[in-house]
């Protein structure tokens, strides 16, 4: 069902952001876990970060303090190119483990890359890909069709008493591309039809590897609001986003995408069953605030890093 695959200091030029790492509440530092999900816009491929080993000392500083990362999940990383090779080896010397990444990243080489601390959390699987197609047509509808599908990546994770699955997703997107452009819904359906193929694939993955584990995480550029009807494959499969209105805490930001040209939306998520993940911490969701948009969007990326934190305390087994 699925396909086996195989202390820094850094300037900050040019960029401000107000630190939320050290003031969001929840729970003490060595009794949860940080995890969430951060698009690095088309990084190695034309994005914002320049070709200078220097202009990812943002990226750097960004992940590992201000959003102060566990574990993530990156979209949108060339990961043959210079600048994700000099990323890896600030994060690496940062004590991260940044070696998990997906076999193939659609035409655009937007790949997957899991990353998390060793110290922090323990890698129970080797990484692997939902077998899901890359290509396919809306059923009666064969003008409606994409071909350049992200297989999403997992890999089994243990935090102290919370071991889980964690699935990384980067879905289709909203801008037409490979279907008919004149019907204005079709890359909303096929995400529709994406996101019954994912969970599809995860409850598979499931019984093939004989897994008792219930807690799921599925975390990554959804390219959709959570509770859009394009992803209620997941609603109705019982996941939910700790990335909602509901569930932010004090002093989140309100959008994850940002976008002068096609608006602010809240596309990044980290979704779980929550009845069968008692670990979460209620309303400690977070949005990542720039401190100055137009620098952030020129320097960073058009999304912002999200997260949510997990007890490491609570055993539900």
């Amino acid at each position: 069902m699925f396909r086996s695959i195989a202390k820094l200091i850094v300037a900050f030029p040019m960029v401000a952001f107000a630190s939320q790492a050290l003031g969001q509440p929840g729970c003490a530092p060595d009794e949860c876990v940080r995890i969430g999900s951060f698009n690095i816009q088309l990084l190695g491929r034309g994005g914002p970060a320049g070709p200078k080993d220097t202009d990812l000392n943002w990226a750097a500083r960004l992940i590992s303090e201000e959003a102060s990362f566990d574990l993530a999940v990156l979209e949108e990383i060339d990961v043959e190119s210079h600048q994700w090779g000099s990323l890896r080896a600030k994060l690496e010397a940062l004590g991260y483990d940044a070696d998990l990444a997906s076999s193939d990243g659609g035409a655009n080489e937007q790949y997957i890359v899991i990353i998390y601390r060793p110290d922090r959390i323990q890698r129970l699987s080797d990484s692997s890909e939902l077998d899901i197609p890359t290509e396919f047509a809306e059923d009666g509808k064969p003008s409606c069709f994409y071909d350049n599908f992200r297989r999403p990546l997992t890999a089994r994770f243990q935090a102290g008493e919370f071991d889980f699955r964690l699935v990384g997703v980067h879905m289709k997107s909203k801008r037409s591309a490979g279907g008919d452009p004149s019907d204005d819904e079709c890359d909303d359906r096929l995400r529709r039809i994406q996101a019954g193929k994912i969970v599809d694939a995860i409850l598979e993955l499931q019984q093939e590897t004989g897994e008792a584990e219930q807690d799921l995480l599925i975390v990554g550029d959804f390219n959709d609001d959570s509770g859009s009807p394009f992803l209620s494959p997941f609603a109705d499969a019982g996941f939910e986003s700790a990335i909602t209105p509901g569930s932010l805490a004090d002093g989140s930001g309100e959008f994850s995408y940002l976008s002068d040209s096609f608006g602010d939306d809240r596309i990044d998520h980290v979704m779980f069953r929550s009845a069968s993940v008692p670990e979460w911490v209620a309303k400690s969701g977070m949005i990542f605030v720039p401190g100055e948009r137009p620098e952030y969007l020129s320097n960073v990326s058009d999304h912002a890093p999200v997260w949510t934190l997990f007890s490491t305390t609570t055993d539900d087994e």
